[in-house]
């Protein structure tokens, strides 16, 4: 059964666990995923944790390996690969490297742990799943303190937008957002999508907008109204009272607050991504076995650490196979710390 393999691994990479003790993250669970580590609090949260992933790495990949023999795809797609590929986007410790942690291994916590770009299963496939050597083998070994991961870089951050993501963003400041993000000479993304109609989709965390225009206009139009920026007639006012109004100002606001604090950004080949880490100007956007969400690497030294994930219209689903063909990038191995 497909969900056998995933139930043990899932457990541990549950967003709502919780546990007194932060080795009982791990410890609280052996019974139950029959892992052979034996617990030890004596040991630090580094110890335990390396050590469960020294565990659940080859655990993995027999899961992949049962998952491709029994023809998992067939019966559900590839959904059943989220649950094994959560730990860089919602638990790696990233950049704060927490306990004296790699940036890339899990921390268990919900203090401690990322917020996870989150997509709608109707819509989202895997990064890799395009490109067979990344999504039917997991190419990912540990080597003392890196992991060591075939992966593809494939666009370089350029700029980092002055603001964050807020409800006075999707508000008040979005006009100006707008402004700054479809000032270029080039209007339009390398998907042929306008760079509006992406600039909305990325702040709603929608893959599809349709009425992405006439409800950008209404919101900029009723904030200017409300900051006194805007006369407008008695009629304009009752019809910004109008139902389908005040649902598309809700979702703008709430999508504000719900992503509170992430960042938007640009790379240099014009793709626009937003993440809740404090991402800079020469991290690499990759797609990297193992990982359903574009992760997010910052070049330092002849390695890298792992910044987080992000949500990236034009390259979450695949689109990176259209990369490899005419050699605008290619698959190597790189080593995270």
């Amino acid at each position: 059964m497909p969900a056998y393999g995933m139930w043990h691994l899932g457990l541990y990479f549950a967003l709502g666990s919780e546990a007194s003790n932060d080795l009982d993250y791990i410890y609280g669970l052996l019974a139950v995923t029959k892992s052979p580590i034996a617990p030890d609090y004596s040991k630090s949260i580094r110890e335990v944790n390396l050590e469960f992933m020294t565990w659940a790495l080859p655990f993995w990949k027999s899961v992949q390996k049962r998952a491709k023999k029994q023809n998992w795809e067939a019966l559900c797609k590839d959904e059943w690969r989220y649950e094994l590929s959560s730990f860089l986007n919602s638990h790696d410790v990233g950049l704060k490297r927490l306990y004296g942690l790699p940036s890339w291994v899990p921390v268990f916590s919900r203090a401690d742990r990322r917020k996870a770009i989150v997509r709608d299963p109707t819509e989202r496939r895997s990064a890799f799943v395009t490109v067979p050597e990344l999504f039917n083998r997991l190419s990912i070994a540990i080597v003392c303190d890196s992991i060591w991961v075939k992966g593809i870089k494939i666009q370089v951050v350029k700029t980092v937008y002055e603001k964050t993501i807020s409800n006075t963003l999707t508000s008040y400041g979005l006009q100006q957002c707008i402004m700054s993000f479809t000032q270029s000479s080039k209007d339009m993304h390398p998907t042929g999508k306008t760079v509006l109609e992406v600039l909305c989709c990325t702040l709603l965390r929608k893959e599809a907008y349709e009425n992405y225009a006439f409800d950008v206009g209404l919101c900029t139009g009723c904030w200017l109204y409300y900051s006194g920026k805007l006369v407008t007639s008695k009629l304009g006012m009752e019809w910004s009272q109008k139902p389908y109004v005040k649902s598309v100002l809700s979702e703008w606001l709430e999508a504000g607050q719900s992503f509170d604090g992430n960042k938007l950004f640009t790379t240099e080949d014009g793709y626009i991504g937003t993440m809740s880490e404090d991402v800079l100007p020469g991290d690499v956007v990759c797609v990297l076995a193992g990982s359903s969400e574009l992760a997010v690497l910052r070049p330092e030294d002849d390695h890298y650490l792992s910044v987080g994930c992000c949500f990236m219209i034009g390259l979450m689903n695949g689109e990176v196979s259209e990369f490899l063909a005419p050699g605008r990038a290619k698959i190597e191995t790189i080593e995270i710390r």
